[in-house]
């Protein structure tokens, strides 16, 4: 596990920052839902709960690494 822990680690830094950039367009997105469709909205309302899936995996992630430092 000691080359997999660093490599771990590296990747879920590297994929946070995306992440964030996708929370923060999909935040701008939700300011004007109600001129979405209610087909928008639905694949507004998946697009997020993938981003905050996203999010959670590389918490755990950093949890793992962190543990086996």
């Amino acid at each position: 596990m000691r080359v997999a822990t660093p490599l771990l680690s590296l990747l879920g830094h590297e994929l946070r920052a995306p992440a964030g950039v996708i929370g923060g367009y999909l935040a701008l997105i939700e300011r004007e839902r109600d001129r979405l469709s209610p087909t928008q909205q639905q694949a507004l309302d998946g697009a997020r709960r993938g981003q905050q899936a996203i999010v959670e995996t590389l918490d755990d992630l950093r949890r793992l690494t962190r543990s086996e430092e």
